[in-house]
């Protein structure tokens, strides 16, 4: 397609979320599922991802990827009810973004085009096949409860001369990512080093981004993404998968991360 308006992931996206084509009919199996979604909607998706314009800076478009794979994650984990949702598949679409910057760098302009396209639309096929949950992220980023994470277990008392108070959150735990780290380097789920580290990763490069740094997709709400998205979301997945290091058991449904999907809407006509 021409090169026009710039046309971001974000947009994309959005634009898969209001198709009704796409919309979830059944649950998909997890064996066969992104076979399953390819032939159900192949031409579809492939539209959308024409839509994506690749015409200018591309490592611009990788880092639009890495957030758009954090806030499908992130985002869709918080339900209406029930506790969070660690999808294990929407979690993939995590730990391998963390790879895509060190493999799109190797390559030509040509290779790096057709990769961020395969990629999108890789995802795209998976998010659809997982049920395409809705992104609440008004209530995602006004939630002031996962703003600052802390893990479970005794407190300090801290003097009354500390900064910025004695009562305050940030007395208690001034870094989040210290405690979330140290709790998740003895997890004995492997895929949850792998989940927390690309996280910290993001919030080290992109943490301090302001809400407003969105505004200017089609994704509903975007304007309130700001970079407390990784923080968040990472607070939300220990507190999924247990903090054991400080004494919760491990999270198990049979086995580990969840793997319910998003098909509540479509189990309910049913």
């Amino acid at each position: 397609m021409s090169e026009g308006k710039d046309v971001h992931a974000f947009t994309v996206l959005s634009r898969v979320l209001n198709d009704d084509r796409l919309a979830p009919t059944r649950a998909y199996s997890q064996l066969g599922l992104f076979q399953d979604v390819m032939d159900a909607h192949s031409p579809t998706i492939s539209s959308y991802v024409d839509q994506w314009t690749l015409g200018g800076d591309l490592d611009k478009k990788v880092e639009e990827l890495l957030w758009m794979q954090a806030l499908i994650y992130g985002v869709s984990g918080v339900e209406k009810s029930g506790p969070y949702n660690a999808d294990f598949f929407h979690m993939h679409l995590v730990t391998s973004s963390l790879s895509l910057p060190h493999v799109f760098s190797l390559l030509k302009r040509n290779s790096q085009v057709l990769l961020l396209r395969a990629y999108l639309a890789y995802s795209l096929a998976w998010y659809i096949g997982r049920g395409r949950p809705p992104l609440d992220i008004k209530s995602f980023f006004s939630d002031p409860e996962t703003l600052h994470p802390s893990a479970p277990g005794p407190r300090p008392t801290p003097d009354k001369d500390v900064h910025p108070s004695p009562t305050s959150p940030y007395a208690i735990t001034p870094n989040p990512w210290l405690q979330i780290m140290q709790s998740t380097l003895v997890h004995p789920d492997y895929h949850l080093f792998k989940f927390q580290r690309a996280f910290a990763e993001y919030a080290a490069i992109w943490g301090h981004v302001e809400k407003g740094y969105f505004k200017d997709t089609e994704l509903k709400d975007a304007e309130l993404i700001d970079g407390t998205l990784f923080v968040r979301a990472a607070g939300l997945t220990a507190g999924r998968m247990g903090w054991v290091r400080e004494g919760e058991p491990q999270f198990s449904e049979g086995t580990i991360w969840d793997r319910r999907g998003f098909f509540s809407a479509v189990e309910a006509k049913l």
